[in-house]
């Protein structure tokens, strides 16, 4: 049988299934100085809506079809927030497409946001790309299951890869 585990349709029906309480290992290498590093920790996700382009004054309601937002908490889940990273992202959706830009925003950083293109493929993958100056970083999701998601990272500089990271995460609680 070639049926897929879980098939999700369309963005929001992926971002929704990211929606609670994670285990993640990451792996990352630093290939210019061939270090690696290894980093457990709970992450939480949070889908918080799909906005339609009517609700929000500001949208481009000629190019967007809708607007969703992920709040993202990386680190222990005590209320001291000092040892975790937060921070949204936003994906707006082009008209009759699966492709779009995102917003990603973090407050502890300067600057606080970056910006960039995504794409969603019929395998299921969402591909997020920035590019900054001389540096382009690439991020490929994939979610096989309703209970496991892996993800890929490569960054670029001047076109060279200098860095590659691998994680794996299981899901531990629906929010």
């Amino acid at each position: 049988n070639n049926t897929r585990l879980y098939y999700y349709m369309n963005i929001q029906n992926f971002l929704s299934t990211l929606d609670g309480r994670w285990l993640t290992q990451q792996t990352a290498l630093n290939i210019y100085l061939g270090k690696n590093t290894t980093n457990k920790c709970e992450v939480t996700y949070k889908y918080i809506s799909h906005i339609e382009p009517s609700l929000v004054s500001s949208f481009d309601k000629q190019q967007y079809s809708s607007m969703d937002i992920l709040e993202i908490l990386w680190g222990n889940r005590s209320l001291d927030l000092s040892s975790s990273i937060l921070y949204s992202l936003y994906f707006f959706t082009y008209r009759n497409s699966f492709n779009g830009k995102f917003v990603k925003w973090n407050s502890n950083e300067l600057p606080c946001y970056t910006v960039g293109l995504f794409n969603w493929n019929t395998n299921d993958i969402l591909s997020m790309r920035v590019i900054k100056n001389t540096t382009e970083i690439e991020e490929k999701i994939h979610i096989p299951s309703t209970k496991l998601r892996l993800a890929t990272s490569i960054i670029k500089k001047f076109g060279i890869c200098t860095h590659v990271s691998f994680m794996s995460e299981i899901k531990l609680k629906n929010t």
